[in-house]
């Protein structure tokens, strides 16, 4: 099993972030797989406890990195 680097919000060194424009971003496990993705608007602040995170300003670039990894972020699923 994989052991994920994360940090706590006990960890002096959380990271985060102010954004000042609509921001996407994709967060890895240590194996470089997806694990979540998303988008925050400007004057928002992004805060991570992972290490592995891609933050990009054009949605272009977002959606083409996560199709090539076959994921639709429009894609709603049923809840059964």
């Amino acid at each position: 099993m994989v052991e994920y680097k994360k940090k706590t919000m006990d960890n002096k060194e959380f990271k985060h972030n102010i954004v000042t424009e609509k921001t996407w971003f994709i967060i890895y496990d240590n194996s470089r797989k997806i694990i979540s993705y998303g988008d925050v608007g400007a004057g928002q602040i992004i805060g991570t406890k992972w290490d592995n995170v891609d933050y990009i300003t054009t949605e272009e670039e977002w959606l083409n990195i996560l199709t090539e990894k076959n994921i639709n972020p429009y894609l709603v699923e049923d809840e059964d």
